[in-house]
């Protein structure tokens, strides 16, 4: 018997034209959506709502953003559960997130349930990474010639920046929120060459960007948002 498939896909930064043909084809196909979302509700369901996907199809589910991910493991493991239980009764189902679903995406949990349990098949529709469409929106060539580029979504220590750019690469640190004091430590002693930094890329009246280095190091960094260092 043929399995049923189950689709992860993904949104892209948060501009609503940067979601692809192919996921909105998908999407608006699908019987069923899963989003995530937090208390104060959900970006990727505000995303699908622009594009006419009927919110009866929307299923919100909040993940716990704490250090300790046992509690979110237990929501993705519920949401996997639901899915391929819906997908075995020959339902279109889909589970979105935004950025793209294999680079530091917490759709990548889901996934991961479905593929090991192995009840139903996952097909991946890609999107537009965070850090590619803040580049775009810098107005940058992330990276060109013979640079290398390095993206980190969590810094140890200042050293593993400078290292980098020490190598003639250009360096994203993703989710910085994670490492402020870090990051910040190195921004102060002024050496970088150049550093962008954006906030809530793509979604109308939240995005910030700056290269201005007394700003940035003025702002706390929350959750979505990006640094470009060169």
């Amino acid at each position: 018997m043929e399995k049923h498939t189950a689709y992860c896909v993904s949104l892209g930064p948060g501009d609503p034209g940067l979601l692809t043909l192919k996921a909105l084809s998908v999407l608006k196909s699908s019987d069923r959506v899963f989003c995530p979302g937090t208390s104060g509700g959900s970006r990727a369901g505000d995303l699908l709502l622009v594009h006419g996907i009927p919110e009866e199809r929307l299923t919100l589910f909040a993940v716990p953003m704490k250090a300790d991910r046992s509690e979110a493991t237990r929501v993705y493991l519920q949401v996997a559960e639901e899915i391929e239980e819906l997908a075995k009764r020959g339902q279109k189902v889909s589970f979105v997130a935004e950025g793209d679903g294999g680079f530091y995406s917490s759709q990548h949990y889901i996934a991961d349930f479905l593929q090991d349990k192995g009840e139903v098949n996952v097909s991946f529709v890609p999107g537009v990474p965070a850090f590619i469409a803040a580049g775009a929106r810098a107005g940058l060539h992330v990276a060109k010639g013979d640079e290398g580029l390095l993206v980190l979504p969590l810094v140890q220590s200042p050293d593993e920046i400078e290292e980098a750019l020490s190598q003639r690469r250009t360096v994203v640190l993703m989710k910085p929120s994670r490492s402020e004091g870090a990051i910040k430590e190195v921004l102060r002693k002024g050496e970088i060459r150049e550093v962008h930094y954006l906030e809530n890329v793509g979604v109308a009246g939240r995005e910030f960007l700056s290269d201005d280095l007394p700003t940035i190091l003025s702002r706390p960094f929350p959750y979505f948002s990006i640094l470009i260092l060169k």
